[in-house]
């Protein structure tokens, strides 16, 4: 198959490049020089990404042309990044516009010419909208014209090419150093799936109409049960259940489990409710088999094969079950088969040795003067709000069934399970930035981290918050939730009677300062906005942070296999 080459062509408005070939600088050809160049390319690379994922401006670029860093610092590798000198370089010197070729991807790899790269390095070039352009385009961005590449600020990191200070550091220093980055990454992923669990709790105080939950209770629970959800009304009604909905089942007698069932290639068909399906039987298959060829091509029915024990030429028995239950025909007064089997190709078995044991019905219940019919003994569609679970039949004897609300001790416990899990999160960055007395001689990684100590800042500060809007309720103290200053900063119920009077009093001021209305915001919508600056994968300070740790990663790994090559 023909290659094809990508030609990068060097026109972002940088120097000219001169006719003539400079004399390769000491330290940058291919042997350990072109390794010395792809180090540079590299690091800078780095830099690039960091720069988009750390600055406005930066942000602004990935936003607008929805860029995955990670896709691009993948590129990043000395596997794909290669010096080659000119003279091996198997195409021509310049494009189609006559400019100097400097680069060439080939084969996923981006081909770098030394005699090119030489001169930049030694003049110190702004390359970084360079090198941006040529990883978009490893990516598989289309930057062509430089419609991406453009909008980075060269300002910014025009003296990027400066010795790198992984190159001072040993194979040893290198490798602990590593370690370290890694352990950071560890806990600060640990944090962000914390706080991200922490946000799915806070969620459900952005609706609270699960906050008073529904019960539901029966006069017979033998025979009918349910669960309700906040939308139920609280009511009471009667129904009597007549019948509960059934598997059909059918059975066939034959000689034995393993005796075949035909003595050539045949087809066996069976429809389920309508449904035709059709199963290729080999010759010489035995009952046991024909069993497993039907419970492994077909998800809608089950197949059971055993021996009866009572000896004689048909003591073996197959059983087919309908894995739903109910009927397929919706006229319940008469019972229509779900099962139809041809069997005719079988030259052992056949549709006559089939009878039914169970038929196929749908459940019903009473209520009043109607009749409910339904193929299951789950009803969710017929009280709005409550699932109904039949169990048993007891026909013309009416059961009571009633929806109450269960007051106040499921919000109750929602608020404390709240409390509990962001108590958790604090103790956990609190003892993270703390330094561990029993180990004076350890140092602790996280000691004092900017970042985690910002984070702490913001959560201790946002659960103590006041928030305006039309509830008299205006900060969590007004429901008997309070900071703990011996604790620093953890919150406690400790007027749990209080809490309880809000719930039945004044519950829908309790609603509002959760929720919030209109353009105001809620407690559980502010409180999430804190959290959302932390934990968002675009923007979120805790992904940014575990992508620069993770980026310098990659320059060490780099750096150590570069060593391990020499």
């Amino acid at each position: 198959m023909k290659k094809i080459f990508f030609i990068l062509i060097l026109s972002l408005g940088l120097s000219p490049i001169f006719a003539q070939e400079d004399a390769p600088i000491p330290g940058h050809g291919v042997g350990n020089g072109g390794d010395e160049i792809r180090r540079t390319f590299i690091e800078t690379g780095l830099k690039v990404l960091d720069y988009l994922s750390s600055t406005p401006e930066g942000k602004n670029i990935i936003n607008r042309f929805n860029l995955d860093l990670s896709l691009l610092t993948k590129q990043l590798t000395i596997q794909k990044i290669k010096v080659v000198s000119a003279s091996d370089k198997k195409n021509k010197d310049v494009d189609n516009g006559g400019s100097k070729i400097d680069s060439v991807i080939q084969d996923d790899k981006l081909w770098l010419i030394q005699e090119r790269w030489d001169i930049y390095l030694r003049d110190n070039r702004p390359l970084s909208k360079h090198i941006f352009h040529e990883l978009l385009r490893m990516a598989g961005y289309q930057d062509d014209d430089y419609v991406i590449s453009l909008h980075l600020s060269e300002i910014e990191l025009k003296n990027t090419f400066q010795p790198s200070p992984l190159a001072q550091k040993s194979t040893k220093d290198l490798e602990i150093l590593r370690m370290k980055l890694a352990t950071q990454v560890a806990i600060l992923t640990d944090l962000y799936q914390q706080l991200g669990n922490f946000r799915g709790n806070l969620y459900q105080f952005l609706n609270t109409d699960d906050l008073k939950a529904k019960v539901v209770s029966s006069s017979d629970p033998n025979v009918v049960m349910g669960t309700a959800n906040s939308k139920a009304l609280n009511s009471i009604f009667t129904l009597s259940v007549e019948r509960l909905a059934t598997n059909e089942v059918w059975a066939a007698r034959f000689s034995g489990v393993n005796e075949s069932v035909t003595e050539t290639d045949a087809e066996f068909t069976i429809q389920i409710r309508g449904h035709k399906n059709v199963f290729d039987i080999p010759k010489g298959t035995s009952l046991l088999g024909f069993a497993e060829i039907l419970n492994s091509s077909s998800k809608e029915i089950q197949a059971t094969v055993f021996d009866t024990g009572a000896g004689g030429d048909m003591s073996a028995r197959l059983i087919i079950t309908d894995k739903r239950s109910g009927q397929r025909d919706p006229d319940n007064s008469i019972w229509h088969p779900n099962f139809q089997f041809e069997l005719s190709t079988l030259t052992h078995l056949s549709a006559a040795n089939f009878s039914v044991q169970t038929q196929g019905q749908d459940s019903l219940i009473i209520v009043g003067s109607n009749s409910i019919y339904r193929d299951s003994n789950e009803i969710s569609d017929f009280i709005p709000g409550v699932k109904l679970t039949l169990h048993s039949a007891d026909p013309g004897d009416l059961k009571t069934i009633s929806v109450t609300e269960s007051g106040t001790q499921s919000a109750v416990t929602k608020l404390k399970d709240l409390i509990k899990k962001y108590n958790s999160i604090i103790t956990w960055i609190q003892k993270t930035i703390g330094y561990e007395v029993e180990k004076k001689n350890i140092p602790n990684l996280m000691a004092g981290d900017s970042l985690l100590v910002d984070i702490l800042w913001q959560l201790t500060t946002s659960v103590t918050d006041i928030y305006s809007n039309d509830s008299r309720i205006k900060s969590l103290s007004e429901l008997g939730i309070f900071t703990d200053s011996d604790r620093r900063g953890l919150l406690s119920l400790k007027d749990e009677a209080k809490l309880n009077l809000i719930l039945t009093e004044s519950y829908d001021d309790l609603r509002i300062f959760f929720e919030g209305k209109n353009d105001n915001r809620g407690f559980a919508k502010g409180f999430d906005n804190v959290l959302l600056k932390m934990v968002d994968p675009s923007n979120g300070s805790l992904p940014l942070r575990i992508y620069r740790l993770n980026t310098q990663i990659i320059q060490i790994e780099n750096r150590l296999q570069s060593e391990s090559s020499h």
